[in-house]
């Protein structure tokens, strides 16, 4: 998908896809009057003919544009634009995700109830900082424990309960 879209505006950018329309003006020159001083002035506008005969507006000089209708007609609105695109699409989500994902990470801690990515329900028995290593208790009647990375967490499940909450909920669960 990457590739497809990073293709499309090289292409753009480049100049084999057109992003403009160029118009080609057909208008006869203005009609001037000179007035007494020697200076001219226009008295008619500048109109472009089309295929059906109607005149229309012919378009506007580089000099007579404003900035926004320059920024309009150079043709770098289009690539700026899916570069935009691309970032709100693809690159912003993703940051988002990986700034949670650690904030997850940095937030587990001993007695958390969580579900690894293999789909392993747990609580955390050990959590050591100086590596990556988070040991789960997996069976509380033989007291089973694995050890899995930091990164194989996919989510907390609640925060720890006291001993009394705990026992009610395995009753009702029942």
């Amino acid at each position: 998908m990457t590739s497809l879209f990073t293709g499309l505006v090289a292409l753009v950018w480049f100049g084999v896809v057109p992003t403009t329309h160029t118009i080609v003006d057909f208008a006869p020159a203005p009609k001037i009057s000179l007035l007494a001083q020697g200076n001219a002035v226009a008295t008619e506008s500048p109109t472009s003919a089309t295929p059906s005969g109607e005149s229309t507006p012919a378009a506007k000089r580089p000099e007579d544009m404003t900035m926004i209708e320059r920024i309009f007609a150079s043709g770098i609105i289009l690539p700026v634009g899916l570069v935009v695109l691309f970032y709100a699409i693809f690159l912003a989500p993703e940051r988002r995700r990986k700034a949670e994902e650690a904030k997850l990470m940095a937030g587990l801690k001993k007695n958390d109830r969580v579900v690894t990515i293999g789909g392993i329900h747990g609580t955390i028995a050990n959590v050591a900082t100086d590596n990556d290593i988070v040991t789960l208790k997996v069976d509380e009647s033989t007291g089973t424990r694995i050890r899995v990375n930091r990164s194989a967490i996919a989510r907390i499940l609640s925060e720890p309960a006291s001993s009394d909450k705990e026992g009610s909920a395995d009753d009702s669960a029942k």
